[in-house]
């Protein structure tokens, strides 16, 4: 797990999990079993078991994490609570929340109170909040990071990584290499398109964000609508596909190329954006990169609060769970 992982998660799992202590300190009496919970989600199984053990009496509350893919959780646990074979919790990322926040336990602010929840958690975590209450207590943020080829910065001239928007207007002249043909050899940074670039989707939205375009927001019933009709996203899209337009000097990617990722490995890539999460998988696909990472770009201004995009996971208390007073024990603390 890398730092940027570690610090937030460790941040978060710490308050929730000690919320567990709650539910211990009342001592099974007799032959009683202890209570049996299960949570669900796509943190994974190393992240997560070591912090059971470590919090929770195993005589009072017994805790089973089924850890899943990403890429099939969503799936899975449809099915199981189609098939009533579902979790008691889950650790929900921000993105299928609204799939499944009629499908989850509501807190109400007379549990947890709202100016808690605002005082406590990270900004983005308010999407969590609803009109009346809680759907979930934010449990990890994954965030987009900036990783550099050192070698081929320091090549180019560059002796520390860009930190403002402005500044790789200028690096696709100095880093891009072109044949005689126009095929891009080898690249500044892993911009302009969409299919072949990793984590295209959460870079445009770190871009709306850091305009001021929230993207969505939600009207008093907690309804979410969307605002991306502000002015601010033409702006936006016309500088991200400047770096795929041969006509520009700062052209360095078009859709020829293979994904960002797989050519920032192979030292064909300058910038690659990604999530923090990815660090070691990094190390472990090419130990002879030269590479570091530091925080997302942003634009120029008198604001020094750095704004990404994070991938944001929530546990959440499912309604079908059969055991609903000890799953709130455990998410929240008293």
């Amino acid at each position: 797990m890398n730092t940027f992982q570690t610090i937030v998660l460790g941040i978060f799992a710490f308050f929730i999990i000690a919320g567990l202590i709650v539910i211990a300190t009342v001592k099974a009496k007799g032959d009683v079993p202890p209570t049996a919970l299960t949570i669900w989600g796509t943190v994974s199984q190393d992240a997560v078991t070591p912090l059971i053990s470590e919090f929770f009496d195993s005589d009072t509350l017994a805790i089973t994490y089924q850890p899943f893919s990403p890429e099939t959780f969503d799936q899975e646990l449809i099915e199981a609570l189609a098939a009533s074979r579902g979790p008691d919790m889950v650790l929900l990322p921000a993105e299928l929340l609204l799939r499944y926040r009629d499908k989850i336990v509501t807190i109400p602010f007379a549990t947890y109170s709202e100016r808690l929840f605002r005082d406590t958690f990270i900004q983005g975590a308010e999407l969590f909040l609803a009109p009346d209450g809680i759907y979930a207590l934010p449990f990890s943020v994954d965030p987009l990071v900036m990783y550099y080829n050192r070698d081929m910065l320091e090549a180019g001239g560059f002796t520390a990584a860009p930190r403002f928007w402005d500044e790789f207007l200028a690096l696709g002249a100095k880093l891009t290499r072109r044949d005689a043909s126009g095929n891009i050899s080898r690249s500044a940074v892993a911009l302009g398109e969409y299919r072949n670039i990793a984590a295209s989707t959460e870079i445009i939205a770190a871009m709306f964000i850091q305009s001021g375009n929230r993207i969505v927001d939600r009207d008093g019933r907690g309804v979410f609508y969307s605002v991306l009709a502000q002015s601010s996203a033409p702006a936006v899209l016309d500088f991200y596909t400047e770096f795929a337009n041969p006509l520009k000097p700062s052209y360095s990617w078009n859709r020829a190329q293979p994904s960002s990722r797989s050519a920032f490995l192979a030292s064909r890539l300058a910038i690659y954006f990604g999530f923090g999460s990815e660090y070691s998988a990094l190390r472990q696909g090419n130990p002879n990169l030269n590479f570091d990472v530091t925080f997302f770009p942003g634009p120029r201004s008198d604001n020094e609060l750095g704004i990404t995009y994070g991938k944001l996971t929530g546990i959440a208390i499912l309604r079908s769970s059969l055991s609903p007073s000890a799953a709130l024990g455990a998410a929240f603390p008293a």
